[in-house]
């Protein structure tokens, strides 16, 4: 599939762009409200789209585009850019080199959760310092529907994303690619025709519907899941995954360690024990790390899992 690429130099785009849905307005209000009232009962990591504020919004991307920060962003060089699929789905996305003059060997594509705007992700969290760590650069995204509910998220659409993304990382064939998906964008990732270096699942489920019944005790939801497309199944793609994977996942008295034991396996606040992809896989083959962090996005110690990410890439045992 063919990509076309359009790079944009402006630093912050007005407000009016946060939102471009062309539907009339009382539609578009309804959609926005079904998807907060959803948002509500599940929490912002179970249902895979989300709507912020033009406020936030413009100041996350002041923060990753002023040349004058004083955060981890000051050593990179952001540029927003958009693919567009031959389907005509247009996919906004950030770029942050090192160098902009001499891209790096090494690129982290990061997935981030359902309803987490690609901006937040950057500005919180450590994802920054994990990818100084690792001396990569960076391309992050936003999922179908995510701060534009004029795009309904679909289980499809989440993957086409991916994949278009890491088709772009690989134009270089040199490049390094890594992966590294949290939560909902672990089981994309999973499911993505892609083959690249390395995927690193963090804190995902193992199956989305039985995840959604958990942590709501409804089978309305679960269902809903379902009909709704959004009902990824990680466990099952895992076993036929075409690139090598290294689960993450929140664990009792673990300090970014492997394990192999499910009873050390914790509910991270979101995602139940039993529902995980860490109790899914068979752990001798799959690399599976407990980490103390819960579901919320980032890490406590970054350069942990920077030396999980380095040594498993230099083929380090494990």
């Amino acid at each position: 599939m063919t990509y076309a690429v359009t790079i944009h130099e402006n630093r912050v785009p007005p407000a009016s762009r946060v939102c471009c849905c062309h539907l009339p307005h009382t539609l578009k209000k309804v959609v926005c409200d079904i998807q907060q009232f959803a948002h509500g009962i599940l929490g912002r990591q179970a249902i895979p789209a989300s709507k912020v504020s033009a406020e936030h919004f413009n100041q996350w991307r002041r923060q990753i585009f002023d040349s004058n920060s004083t955060s981890d962003l000051l050593h990179y060089t952001p540029q927003n850019f958009r693919l567009t699929t031959a389907q005509g789905t247009e996919i906004s996305a950030i770029k942050l080199q090192r160098n902009p003059h001499l891209p790096s060997k090494r690129c982290i594509l990061f997935a981030g959760g359902s309803g987490t705007p690609c901006e937040e992700s950057l500005v919180k969290g450590s994802l920054v310092q994990l990818v100084a760590c690792l001396e990569a650069d960076l391309v992050t995204y936003n999922h179908p529907g995510v701060n534009d509910p004029s795009v309904w998220p679909s289980r499809q659409g989440m993957k086409e994303r991916l994949e278009a993304c890491v088709e772009f990382i690989q134009k270089d064939p040199q490049v390094e690619v890594i992966v590294i998906g949290f939560s909902m964008g672990g089981a994309v990732a999973l499911e993505a025709a892609i083959k690249v270096h390395l995927i690193v699942a963090d804190r995902t489920f193992g199956c989305f519907s039985d995840a959604v019944r958990s942590a709501t005790k409804s089978r309305i939801l679960e269902c809903a899941a379902k009909v709704f497309g959004w009902n990824l199944s990680p466990k099952d793609a895992i076993k036929q995954i075409k690139s090598p994977v290294v689960v993450l996942q929140s664990a009792h008295s673990c300090h970014y360690e492997r394990i192999y034991e499910d009873e050390k396996i914790k509910n991270d606040g979101i995602i139940f024990p039993s529902d995980t992809l860490a109790q899914h896989v068979d752990k001798e083959r799959t690399s599976v790390f407990g980490i103390p962090d819960n579901h919320d996005f980032g890490w406590k110690s970054p350069h942990q899992i920077a030396l999980i990410i380095e040594r498993y890439l230099n083929r380090d045992m494990l």
